[in-house]
């Protein structure tokens, strides 16, 4: 193919003072003839009869190398498509290739997705088949080269061809000016476009997938996600090759709409998100204007491919198996037409969908072919509660503050450090000084958590602890730290394995034993425990009326909604019957480990955190000579204990609540001794039963103190 004598033989200048070439047709030929091989070239040379597919590298290029192909390969039949494949087009399509064949000539087929837009008969006769690849620097320079008549050309931004519509990259190049000002120009474009897709956000400064800590096996695939749409960008591999569907699940505020966001950032390209929420607010709510909202949010992702599309709530689309007949209708065509624009969105579009609660989703919905790829996105461990920190403020704030502060955030989210930074942050600001790490502390022990309820939530919490360290579970951490409305909470590895009668119990044993540590310690109980309570129902029902563990072996309902069984009155006096049962056994054995409740309910009183290997250590350690404190009222002052690593050493009658300045003080002060070497080589896991109790608020969560009505 010779570009100069395509150019001035059919796009002749209309007078001599403009330049000699059409930079788009030049461009365009360039990236035709070094994507054709050799033997191709042959073969159009000697006038052969082939059948050739060429496949643009997006819609947007499409319309641009469509005019060069049709100049380049005449007299051959040409062919071209950019929708879906229909039962009309199929025929048009294989009645051209019999006649083109017939009569000698070639058959150029010219499309953006060969699997979706062509026949498979007319895939099955190629005899080449091309992906064109964006336009390399190279290229591009080429193509400034010719444009302006300038030798040297300055740096373009890496892979510019391929963050760039085709249109914007041309407007960059005008006439009259020189190569600098459209490499200047470019550049410009590149720095909007990347701001542009930052913005789409809530967040401009959202990081990138190298750049977040933790997501584990979601990162790894949205990393090799990046990877692959690279090597497709440059024709290596097809689009069908690729990954492109995902389901996010996991406890809300654990990051999983910052994950898509930096998937399209590292990817580098478009980020369009939408949730049944808006669709909602953006239509008067009637299923024509539904379904007209969901088809141009797909479009739009369609015409900016590649692109992310992020469906965030998608659980908020019912599933068509729990509906009633009067919602049927309504809700079952919404989703059947939502899974139809899955099905069509293949080509171009990652498809990224969230949701809190995965076993409410219709089964449709995760099956192979839509979103097959399903990712649980955990809090963060304690080692990645360090990175998010160290994300947030590493400018700001020393690496022991910083592993300071994981301790004290243990059970924070990655949406609860961001806000609570932020807001320490804008308190500093506001104040004319630097960030000090008391003015971060201080945003996680901002609770208004008295005295005596300080002492009740760590008596509760330290229940829990003990309990699963008596039944030989591992627990991540406990924290007597508010987030969001629970005051407090530990982290276990749940069931386990295969959830056995016996551990099914111990769970629930683990799950009643923050109340009955309230009752041994203070003498009553409190409404904190309702949590507690209603797991511990939801997991005995399970238990009876689901897997068959107990006297009968019906099934009553699915583990996830075993509590509706309750309505049953003989079933529902079996329950509270076992439930009293496992709590005897449950105030025994707080009753065996008093002198440990008291040791990890003081520590937790006065650090507000403890790591798993400190819980351990307070657990293993022998009883000391003083007896065992009795039982304390509601209004007793904090009583605070200390060994050489882990609390504080103190009269009880000298002991006194430490405000929050204090508390963050001490706190940063050990972070380098002990509680950073616990800090760092604790690990976070999950419970079995989170596929099996789909409604528990946290798997593996033993249990999480409640404030009482006042600090809702």
């Amino acid at each position: 193919m010779n570009v100069n004598v395509l150019l001035e033989d059919d796009f002749p200048p209309e007078d001599d003072d403009q330049p000699r070439i059409r930079p788009s047709i030049y461009l365009a030929e360039l990236m035709l003839a070094d994507a054709i091989p050799p033997a191709m070239q042959r073969d159009l040379t000697r006038k052969r009869s082939i059948v050739i597919i060429l496949e643009a590298p997006s819609k947007g290029w499409f319309e641009l190398l469509q005019t060069s192909v049709r100049f380049d390969f005449r007299p051959a039949e040409l062919i071209t498509r950019e929708e879906k494949l229909n039962k009309n087009a199929a025929l048009t399509q294989n009645h051209a290739l019999r006649t083109s064949i017939e009569v000698g000539h070639s058959l150029v087929a010219m499309v953006t997705d060969a699997e979706t837009q062509l026949s498979p008969e007319l895939i099955a006769a190629a005899d080449y088949r091309v992906r064109i690849p964006c336009p390399t620097n190279a290229q591009l320079k080429a193509t400034l080269r010719a444009f302006y008549g300038n030798k040297r050309i300055g740096k373009l931004p890496p892979d510019i061809g391929t963050k760039l519509h085709a249109s914007v990259i041309f407007s960059a190049m005008r006439p009259g000016e020189n190569a600098g000002r459209a490499v200047a120009r470019l550049t410009e474009l590149d720095r909007r476009i990347r701001l542009g897709l930052a913005s789409n956000s809530s967040d401009a400064s959202r990081p990138s997938l190298s750049e977040l800590t933790g997501y584990g096996a979601a990162k790894d695939w949205g990393l090799a996600l990046a990877r692959d749409l690279q090597a497709y960008r440059r024709g290596e591999i097809a689009w069908a090759e690729l990954s492109t569907a995902a389901l996010l699940h996991g406890a809300p505020g654990t990051g999983k709409t910052l994950f898509a966001g930096a998937l399209a950032r590292s990817c580098s390209i478009p980020f369009i998100t939408t949730s049944l929420g808006q669709l909602f607010a953006s239509t008067d709510g009637y299923l024509s204007s539904l379904i007209k909202a969901l088809d141009q949010i797909f479009k739009s992702a369609r015409e900016q491919a590649p692109s992310v599309l992020f469906i965030d709530e998608i659980d908020a689309i019912p599933n068509r198996a729990s509906l009633d007949s009067r919602h049927r209708q309504y809700w079952s065509s919404l989703v059947t037409h939502l899974l139809k624009l899955l099905d069509e969105a293949r080509h171009g579009v990652i498809v990224v969908a969230a949701t809190n609660m995965i076993s409410h989703l219709d089964t449709a919905l995760t099956r192979a072919g839509r979103l097959e790829l399903h990712f649980e996105i955990k809090p963060p461990t304690a080692n990645e509660l360090i990175g998010v920190f160290r994300f947030h403020l590493a400018s700001r704030l020393s690496e022991p503050e910083l592993i300071a502060l994981a301790q004290l955030a243990q059970g924070s989210t990655g949406a609860d450090i961001a806000f609570r930074s932020k807001v320490a942050i804008s308190d500093a600001r506001r104040a004319d000084r630097p960030l000090t790490f008391q003015d971060v502390a201080a945003q996680f022990l901002k609770d208004d958590v008295d005295g005596a309820d300080l002492r009740r939530i760590a008596i509760h919490e330290a229940g829990h602890a003990v309990a699963a360290l008596a039944l030989g579970r591992h627990v991540d951490h406990a924290s007597t730290v508010s987030t969001g409305v629970r005051a407090g909470g530990i982290l276990t590895d749940g069931v386990g394995g295969i959830g056995t009668r016996q551990r099914l119990d111990d769970q629930v044993v683990i799950m009643l034993a923050g109340r009955a540590a309230e009752i041994l310690m203070l003498g009553e109980g409190s409404s904190g425990c309702h949590v507690d309570l209603a797991l511990a129902t939801t997991y005995a029902c399970a238990i009876h009326g689901s897997f068959g563990l107990g006297a009968a072996l019906l099934q009553r309902a699915p583990a996830n909604d075993a509590a509706r069984a309750l309505a049953d009155p003989r079933f529902r006096e079996q329950i509270e019957a076992e439930l009293h049962i496992l709590d005897e056994r449950c105030m025994k054995l707080l009753s065996d480990h008093r002198r440990q409740l008291m040791d990890i309910a003081d520590a937790l009183e006065q650090r507000r955190t403890l790591s798993g290997d400190e819980l351990r250590k307070l657990f293993a350690c022998p009883p000391r000579n003083s007896p065992p404190s009795t039982a304390r009222s509601s209004g007793s002052s904090i009583a605070g204990r200390s060994t050489t690593q882990l609390a504080l050493a103190s009269s009880p009658s000298t002991r006194r609540p430490m405000t929050p300045g204090a508390a963050a003080s001490s706190l940063c002060s050990t972070a380098t001794s002990s509680c950073g070497a616990s800090c760092c080589s604790t690990s976070m896991s999950s419970s079995a039963l989170s596929s099996w109790i789909g409604d528990a608020d946290t798997p593996g969560c033993a249990g999480a103190m409640m404030p009482s009505a006042r600090h809702h």
